[in-house]
């Protein structure tokens, strides 16, 4: 009988329109997606997020890149808002002309998206009204224990020297601190980031400014120095003093958020009118984080108590202003850890996985506001990276969510 009732399921689900109340088939034809559903679903909205599951799909950044695209030529999104490093983004602005799209592609965003789709966006944006702006504190991180490797490092270095090679060394010696620290906090569990280590590098950025300004130093170089201690600003005891804030990783998470989100309200305060895309992880773009249940255990020391969350903080500054959209998968291949992880496709009826993979089709787009269907106000099982499980309701966390039944790393080609 259960079985029979889970055909029945799927064949119902399967049996759906593609193309009808908002419910797409999100097609690919002449070269490009198709994404013209969605002008309706988007006309007032001045924000889009746009998550995702895991950080190293190339299916996610290859859909991603083509929407932001769309979003762009079709409805005059002018800044694309990245979860990547704010002070690489916001020097490399100004050197579009300097460098090719291979610098710009490893210097400004995650490895994650390194993908020949992300680059080719990255030369779009180069070469269009298409702005791409930085919104974490945490910086493009290489491999921070080979700096001497590190293009973006090694670039300011050769202009300090070009005025002064001891400061020259001093810049690369404080960021050989600055990075491992920076690099170190979502990896720590067992206490906060030490506040007092921050500020000391914080003082020495200072003085490192200090003497620059007495020399003929580019005033970009002066603004990346400027740009991390503002960083370190955020790791003092007064950036969350607003906030209850107890364990080890609500610390962490909440001053990357809420540092992400001051960034994107400033960007709105420059200019009230423009258009945003956000593109980060779904646990960053979340409209009520504090209703997720954590269920995995691991994901329930990192996120319980709920961390402060970009998305929750913008769905209640902005409201109705912003449209979150939740990017899942099926199935696929992933290098998460020691090898390459096949995961396999999902079989119960209340994972969101295994719903989303009953309409029977390889890119799905559903929007929440005019799909009528049940299963987005029930609490169901979703994914992190294919494998770690937590509770949500669909709606209360999205505005729509893309779909894609299988991906594979952003390294294989």
């Amino acid at each position: 009988m259960k079985l029979f009732l889970l055909i029945v399921f799927v064949f119902a689900l399967g049996a759906c329109s593609d193309t009808d109340g908002g419910l797409h088939a999100i097609t690919y034809e002449e070269d490009e997606y198709d994404f013209s559903f969605v002008d309706a679903y988007i006309e007032d909205r001045q924000i889009i997020f746009l998550g995702e599951s895991t950080h190293i799909s190339r299916e996610f950044t290859t859909v991603k890149a083509a929407l932001v695209k769309y979003l762009h030529e079709q409805h005059d999104y002018t800044t694309l808002a990245m979860e990547s490093g704010k002070n690489e983004i916001d020097y490399l602005n100004h050197y579009w002309d300097e460098y090719d799209d291979q610098f710009m592609l490893e210097q400004m965003v995650h490895f994650g998206w390194h993908t020949p789709e992300m680059k080719d966006l990255i030369g779009y944006a180069g070469n269009t009204s298409l702005n791409i702006r930085g919104l974490d504190p945490l910086p493009v991180v290489v491999n921070e224990r080979r700096i001497e490797r590190m293009g973006f490092q090694q670039l300011l270095k050769s202009r300090i020297e070009n005025v002064n090679e001891d400061l020259a060394n001093e810049f690369i010696e404080i960021e050989g601190t600055f990075l491992p620290y920076m690099n170190a906090l979502p990896f720590e569990h067992e206490q906060k980031a030490d506040l007092g280590e921050a500020q000391e590098m914080k003082a020495d950025y200072e003085s490192l400014l200090a003497e620059l300004q007495e020399t003929e130093a580019d005033d970009d170089v002066l603004r990346f120095i400027e740009g991390r201690i503002a960083v370190l600003e955020d790791f003092t005891p007064d950036f969350l003093a607003d906030y209850d804030i107890e364990g080890v990783y609500q610390d962490y998470f909440s001053r990357r958020d809420l540092a992400m989100f001051n960034e994107l309200d400033a960007l709105l305060e420059e200019n009230p009118d423009e258009k945003i895309i956000v593109w980060g992880h779904n646990a960053h773009i979340q409209k009520q984080a504090e209703l997720i249940e954590q269920t995995d255990e691991g994901n329930r020391m990192l996120y319980y108590p709920p961390p402060l969350v970009l998305g929750t903080l913008a769905h209640e500054a902005y409201g109705e202003a912003a449209y979150y959209v939740g990017l899942y998968f099926n199935q696929g291949e992933l290098l998460l850890g020691g090898g390459m992880d096949r995961i396999e496709p999902k079989q119960s009826t209340d994972e969101l996985e295994f719903i989303l993979s009953g309409y029977e089709q390889e890119k799905l787009f559903v929007d929440f506001n005019n799909y009528d269907g049940e299963w987005m106000t029930d609490t169901l099982t979703a994914h992190e990276n294919g494998h770690w499980d937590y509770g949500l309701v669909p709606e209360e966390q999205y505005d729509a969510i893309i779909f894609i039944e299988e991906v594979t790393d952003y390294r294989r080609r």
